[in-house]
């Protein structure tokens, strides 16, 4: 299997939460992740991601950066 490497970048806004899971699952997808790891890693990031949206940036409205390499 070839190792995949992708990049996104969004708003850290809440609304932006459906873009960056379904993201990550094409992602994975394409890597043939198993669905239980899948899963755990959506979980994982949903909660780093809404950590970032509703504490990183207080009083503006920054960015957010996902660097995934599937092998």
């Amino acid at each position: 299997m070839e190792k995949i490497n992708r990049q996104f970048e969004t708003s850290a806004q809440l609304s932006q939460l459906d873009d960056v899971i379904a993201f990550l699952e094409q992602t994975l997808e394409e890597g043939d992740c198993p669905m239980k790891v899948m899963t755990q890693i959506c979980v994982s990031v949903e909660e780093i991601f809404v950590n970032i949206a509703n504490y990183a940036y207080p009083d503006s409205t920054g960015s957010c950066f996902i660097d995934m390499e599937v092998i």
